[in-house]
């Protein structure tokens, strides 16, 4: 048993003293992270399971119930639904995929878009910290400033040549923009 039979948590003391070697500490510290990953995966995937039995109102009293905020239950489901147990790699902290999950829009727990996964891949391969995960996501996200720009004026363009043009002018310009921003 990993934890204490006292209240107090902590490693239990046989355990402490199997641990000889260098080799040892770190085979059962990487056993430890593999643990609190699983630990997050599950915690996800019953909140989830919770959701659908109690319905997404009943999450303020199971917050209250457990101790933790509203915010954290949400966060955790977020992160389960964006990645289905078949994408989940031990190699990445839970903390990475919650992160990654922001990289697609996400609305009625429902996710669009598949740019998570790729985010996902490239955090493994490069190794990326949580923090530039984050920063990757919001990059991912936003679309590039100076094309929205440009779009806004392009449409404030339209809007200018409806009021000045028939109609029919008008579906003809605005068919135009639709092909240009497209």
């Amino acid at each position: 048993m990993i934890l204490q039979d006292s209240p107090m948590i902590g490693l239990n003391k046989n355990i402490l003293k199997s641990i000889t070697s260098y080799e040892d500490f770190i085979s059962y510290f990487l056993e430890l992270e593999q643990s609190s990953m699983a630990v997050s995966w599950i915690k996800a995937d019953l909140f989830i399971a919770f959701v659908e039995k109690f319905g997404q109102a009943s999450i303020a009293a199971l917050a209250k119930d457990i101790k933790q905020p509203a915010s954290t239950i949400v966060s955790y489901i977020r992160t389960a639904r964006a990645f289905d147990p078949e994408k989940r790699f031990p190699e990445i902290s839970f903390s990475h995929y919650f992160q990654a999950s922001f990289a697609d829009s996400y609305e009625n727990g429902e996710f669009t878009g598949e740019k998570r996964y790729e985010l996902i891949g490239r955090a493994i391969d490069e190794k990326m910290s949580t923090r530039q995960v984050a920063r990757e996501a919001k990059q991912t996200k936003e679309e590039n400033p100076e094309k929205k720009e440009a779009e806004r004026k392009l449409y404030r363009i339209i809007a200018t040549v409806r009021n000045m043009f028939k109609e029919e002018k008008y579906k003809e310009i605005n068919s135009l923009y639709k092909q240009i921003v497209e």
